[in-house]
């Protein structure tokens, strides 16, 4: 099985790095951050290569104030929920526009191929900045209330 680790930047996978050499099968790749360098780097490497599994590796923000700093999460649907339109102070999402859907369910999950028991598992969101400001925060989670983490990459 051919694996490849993607992760935004080497900060985010330097454990795996050490380590990773003993994992001859395994390419690393570092795309960047936020959804557009993730993206493109992505879809540059997988034009030229074919992998079996993607792991998507990173830090990230944390809704549920009862995981521990350092919990790893493994993420059974992403949503981008800032993908829409504004009228006046409402949000319209892509999906309500008719432009597409934002929400991705973890492909490893259909028939519970991929299910870590041992992991905290949880909905995540991608956003377009790390948000620090408790007013942000809960606006945020007004558009995914079930999520647990948000990252920039998905």
């Amino acid at each position: 099985m051919k694996i490849l680790i993607v992760a935004a930047t080497q900060f985010e996978i330097q454990p795996f790095l050490e380590v990773g050499a003993n994992y001859p099968k395994s390419d690393t790749l570092i795309t960047g951050v936020g959804m557009v360098a993730t993206a493109f780097e992505l879809g540059r490497v997988l034009h030229e290569n074919k992998y079996d599994l993607l792991i998507n590796i990173g830090i990230g923000g944390c809704f549920d104030r009862n995981l521990k700093i350092g919990t790893v999460v493994q993420v059974i649907a992403e949503s981008l929920v800032e993908l829409g339109a504004e009228d006046d102070l409402e949000f319209i999402p892509i999906e309500q526009l008719g432009y597409g859907k934002s929400t991705f369910e973890s492909s490893l999950l259909h028939g519970k191929q991929l299910s870590l028991p041992f992991l905290t598992q949880g909905y995540g969101i991608t956003v377009n900045k790390v948000h620090g400001n408790a007013d942000s925060i809960a606006n945020v989670q007004q558009l995914q209330p079930n999520s647990c983490i948000e990252s920039m990459e998905g």
